[in-house]
This record gives C-alpha cells, structure tokens and sequence, in this order.
C-alpha cells in the first residue's frame, strides 16, 4: 500500500494559497520556509539523494531536490527521484516557518559543500511567478537560487507495512559478494538486478550476467549475537534493480556494525506492482531508498547447474592467487583477457599462464594438488575470476572442477574477515572454450 506523505500535503497547501493572491496585484514578496541547519548534515544529506539526479531528465523537475521543511517535526527532508528510484534524507533543523521548494540538486549540493563549517539558514520566497531561495552561511555569505514549484514534483510514495530489521554490516557482506555479477545488459532486463530473499533468520543474495553467478547466504541474527534455531518460513522473495542495490550497497558501507537496516517490502496487490523501501538512521541523517521490483521471474541458477558434475576440488589460498593474477593482468586487453590453469600433481603446483602475440606470462604458486588433477588445464576469464576472488571475504577458497568445458564452483573456506558471522558464499564461473560444444549457462539464464 502507499500513501501520500506530508510533502504533498504542504506543496498543495502552497498551491491554494497561489491561487488566492493571483487575483491581487503589486503584492510584496511572500516567505516561505525559513530554517536553520547544520552545514556538516546538509552537505551529507545532499551528497546521498543527488546519486540518482539524472544528467538528462525526462522533465525539468528531475534535476531538482525537493526540500521541505516541517514545523512540527523541526526536521528538514530532501527527496530526489528519476522516476525508478526515490532516495530521501532527513535531518534536523530549527524550523521558523514550514514549505516546501524544489531546488537544482547539483548547485544547491556545489553551494552547500563550499559553505564555511556551522550553521546555515536557508529561506524560501515567492514573488509573483519567481520562487528563489537564499541560502547564508554563518560568515554572512549569501547565495540566491532560482527554484521551481514544490507541486511539480512527482508524488512521493511510501511503502506502508510493518518493516523487518537487519543488521547493516551483515547487509553490506551479502551485497559485495554479489554485486560484481549484476548484469548490465538492459536487453535481459531481470538479470539487472539482485533476487533478494529473506527467511526467518537468513538472508539469501543471488546475481548473474549468465558468465558468473554468485549465492551468498548469510545469518540475519547479527554479528556476535547467539543464533536462533533456524526457520524456514520466507518473509519475502522480490527482485531489487541493481542500481538500487548499489546505492544500498555505498550507504551500509559507512555505517557502525550495530546499525539496523529496516527493510519494508509492499504486498502484491492487484494493478499494483511490488515496492521495496531500504531506511537506515546513522550520524543524525535518516536515509531512505524506494524502487520498484523488478516484476519478472528471476532464473532458477542452482536448477540449471544441476546438470553438471563438480567432483574435483582444490584449496587455494586467495591472497596469492589474488597477486598472481594482478601481475598477468598487465599482458590482458579487451579481446583476450584468459588465463590457462595447468595443475601439476608431482610439483604440487599450479601454473598461470597467459599467452599473447607480443609476448606471455607465468606465475607459479605452491599448493596442495590432487593426484586426481595431474596435467589438467582449464582457461579462464581473468577479469571474471579476480572479481569473485575480491568479492570473497575468506582468506581461502575452493575450487571445484569437472571438464575444461563445464562450470567451476568456487567456495570460500579458510578464515573470514568478520569470522562471528555465519554465512557460506558460493560462484560459478563459465571457463573459456567453443560454446558451440557446450551448454551455456548464459543462454539458459536468459
């Protein structure tokens, strides 16, 4: 369900309030709003709901951050939104007189980061068909901003039910182990964005571009806390865009380890499509992100690499991989960017190799190979494979093979970064090879 927020309510307010002075004439400039606020807040806020002004609006109000300012409540709300994704910020501020004004979001932010530290008061006026704000800085500064009518923005909607909270760090864990294999290719819309689903004591992230995928499962009870016994009872399974989720993604990764993140996802109506509302409080700032799910079906990833055989594992230790790899990375370029793996049971080694025209590359690393991998070669997409290796928070993986032709499972083992935290995270990784011998997990995705 959604419902009209308060700042309708004042744009509308504003609105009649035209209407009755347009049939007067000479009349004096009319205040608006009139605030106090802190510099340091202002500039943060604006910094986060500005990350999805877009460059080229549909309509000119786009461009603008909608502020308004609540008597009441003595806190200041800046919204912006690009139609797809809304992003809010609320802070406190000394609030003499409530309105509401939209502002050019890249100016306003530019004006407010230059502004000496302390505090700022900003004032709204109306004269005629001008709607300017003037904005002065503790030093008695003052900048005037040409604004536009706060009923020219677009409805803010709020997902209205009862929110579930989780722990932000545990949050942030889940997003960078699946971020990297977000796809971007708009023409298979649904693998653009992140299935999220929630159960009872477990929060599972899934992302594909059809060349990777990444699981990761992660306990929701928090970090250091004693864990509940597990339920299986799913709170919601949705879609989120991966634009959305990045911009979650930078937010927990600011804030302190007992920060809770409220989750409120809309019930399917019909004719109404399902919204999901991220809001996290931190540093005084109250941050809030609503987006439409995506509404199609996203694949079933585990079904489709049922079909193959992961029967051989190796244990590698991330880090030394990791450099490796960072070295032969200098001899990539667009067209060829694969890395051959030649496993050497006697040596007990593992040899990278990279081979071009103007040259080629070898990294040795030292490791424990099966009898069972003696002579086995196996190329990957290096670009593809450093991406899961810096997604991981494990100082080790595994990695479990078949066929040079088949998909490699890679598993995070070893020590974790917060090692209180139970979670498993789980990639499948295509190798290089003729896709016309092969079944293709791309194709299948899609």
């Amino acid at each position: 369900m959604t419902t009209q927020t308060p700042i309708n309510e004042i744009a509308g307010a504003q609105s009649k309030s035209k209407r009755k002075r347009s049939t007067r004439r000479a009349q004096p400039p009319q205040i608006g709003m009139k605030l106090t606020v802190g510099q340091i807040s202002l500039s943060e806020a604006l910094a986060f709901v500005k990350a999805v002004v877009p460059s080229k609006p549909l309509h000119p109000v786009l461009a603008n951050v909608l502020v308004v300012a609540e008597q009441e409540t003595q806190q200041l709300t800046l919204t912006t939104s690009d139609m797809a994704i809304n992003l809010s910020a609320r802070i406190e501020a000394t609030v003499e007189h409530a309105g509401a004004i939209a502002l050019p979001a890249e100016v306003l932010s530019a004006v407010v980061s230059k502004c000496p530290v302390g505090y700022l008061t900003l004032e709204s006026m109306e004269s005629g068909n001008k709607l300017t704000a003037t904005l002065q800085d503790r030093q008695g500064g003052t900048t005037e901003i040409r604004g536009m009518s706060a009923e020219e923005f677009p409805e803010i909607l709020h997902v209205q039910s009862s929110p579930v909270s989780l722990p932000a760090k545990v949050v942030q864990v889940g997003l960078k182990g699946v971020l990297f294999a977000v796809s971007t290719d708009e023409s298979k819309r649904i693998l653009t964005g992140i299935e999220w689903q929630l159960n009872a004591g477990t929060l599972c992230c899934t992302a594909t571009d059809g060349h990777q995928v990444a699981f990761v499962n992660l306990e929701t009870d928090g970090i250091g806390r004693r864990k509940r016994k597990q339920r299986s009872e799913l709170i919601s399974s949705l879609v989120v865009p991966g634009r959305a989720i990045k911009e979650l993604a930078r937010t927990v990764d600011k804030v302190e380890a007992e920060t809770q993140l409220q989750v409120t996802v809309d019930r399917v109506e019909e004719n109404a499509a399902k919204r999901v509302q991220f809001t996290i409080a931190a540093s005084g700032i109250s941050k809030q992100i609503v987006c439409q799910c995506l509404e199609e079906v996203y694949p079933d990833c585990l079904a489709l690499l049922d079909r193959y055989e992961f029967d051989t594992t190796i244990t590698i230790n991330r880090y030394a991989l990791m450099t490796r790899l960072e070295r032969l990375s200098a001899l990539t370029d667009k067209k060829a960017k694969g890395v051959k793996f030649t496993f050497n049971h006697e040596a007990q080694k593992i040899e990278l190799l990279i081979e071009r025209e103007y040259g080629k590359g070898k990294q040795i690393m030292d490791t424990e190979v099966p009898e069972e991998l003696e002579g086995f070669e196996i190329r990957f997409n290096l670009q593809y494979l450093m991406n899961i290796l810096k997604a991981m928070s494990s100082s080790a993986l595994k990695l479990v093979m078949s066929k040079p032709h088949t998909p490699a499972k890679v598993e995070s083992t070893g020590d974790f970064e917060i090692p209180e935290l139970d979670m498993t995270a789980t990639y499948f990784l295509m190798p290089m090879c003729n896709l016309d011998e092969v079944g293709d997990v791309q194709s299948n995705a899609s």
